[in-house]
């Protein structure tokens, strides 16, 4: 086993990489990651006549003046239940955007997340030389154009009729933001940037940090690495001696993090094993994404997730994860 260190820090317990002993995982279950929202989301919906905002803009300005009241938690779920306009005409080319929290006093949210309840939804209108909508630096917000976050089907589409047909656009560098398996959206114009004070850790054989998935999730497990984490791939992965298995944060008194994301950095990446059971396991570990494009950008799944034993799988959500998903990936 190889040691695991952060930012040159190796870390280590007694002398080696600690870790977790992997509990019995049921052999022969197909994959299984459903998305959860936080709970105690705020949710409302969005499309006409019955939705709680007729247009898709009257919702992001109630977040910008703050009489949408995104709960205890701060975390804010905008259903697409039918098809409509952004809420702006071309006449006024007036485009609608959605500004960090705490602007001008108001505004109050930790995430924002957007998606369709239904498949074949369009958001649409005429703004010239504008985009739809921008985002102009709010941190936590995604865009998810499939059915309920569940599948690979883009099922949102964002269409502008006016001069030059601008959709969706980030400005002023939005962080942890993304917009995903939406039409009309050019998702290699929409750069994901991590949160500032991310501690970010590379996972493969030619790092000297993790060598592999496991060795990441066990050092988060013992409390070694803290807060917004973001796992590099680098290298293929090996993951036949154990499963990885991460646990909720604050498991056994140790964990403490607030989100993780693992996306490779390079093409055609694979993390595989030889395991009677899952690769991958999420017991109980809330705001975990798994995105398989390079660097988080564009809409080509570069990752794959292989487990070649017959009795085994590759990913499961377990004891119900909240926020989060797997994305981008072949194998699943």
């Amino acid at each position: 086993m190889g040691y695991l260190t952060v930012n040159g820090k190796r870390l280590t317990a007694n002398g080696k990489l600690s870790s977790y002993s992997a509990p019995a995982v049921p052999s022969g279950l197909p994959n299984s990651y459903p998305w959860i929202p936080k709970a105690g989301s705020t949710i409302v919906t969005i499309g006409g006549v019955g939705a709680n905002y007729f247009y898709f803009g009257y919702a992001i300005g109630a977040i910008n003046d703050g009489s949408l009241d995104p709960g205890d938690n701060g975390n804010i779920v905008l259903q697409v239940i039918a098809s409509g306009g952004i809420g702006s005409r071309g006449t006024d080319d007036t485009n609608i955007i959605l500004y960090p929290s705490g602007y001008s006093g108001f505004t109050s949210y930790n995430s924002i997340i957007i998606y369709p309840t239904v498949s074949g939804l369009t958001i649409s209108d005429e703004l010239n030389l504008v985009a739809l909508l921008t985002l102009n630096a709010p941190s936590n917000v995604t865009i998810d154009g499939r059915v309920n976050r569940t599948g690979s089907t883009p099922s949102l589409t964002f269409t502008n009729n006016g001069t030059g047909n601008k959709t969706i656009e980030f400005v002023n560098t939005p962080e942890n933001c993304s917009a995903i398996y939406s039409n009309g959206i050019n998702e290699s114009l929409v750069p994901w940037v991590p949160k500032a004070g991310s501690t970010i850790v590379t996972i493969g054989f030619s790092g000297e940090e993790a060598l592999t998935v496991k060795e990441l999730f066990d050092a988060i497990n013992n409390g070694d690495i803290t807060g917004d984490i973001v796992g590099q791939i680098i290298d293929d992965t090996d993951e036949s001696a154990l499963p990885a298995i991460l646990y909720e944060s604050g498991h056994g008194g140790l964990s403490n993090y607030t989100s993780i994301t693992i996306y490779p950095t390079l093409p055609n990446l694979t993390i595989s094993g030889n395991i009677s059971g899952y690769l991958i396991t999420l017991n109980g570990a809330d705001n975990v994404t798994i995105d398989g494009r390079v660097n988080r950008t564009g809409s080509t799944p570069s990752l794959t997730i292989n487990n070649s034993n017959t009795n085994g799988g590759e990913v499961n959500f377990i004891n119900t994860p909240e926020n989060s998903t797997v994305i981008y990936c072949n194998g699943l």
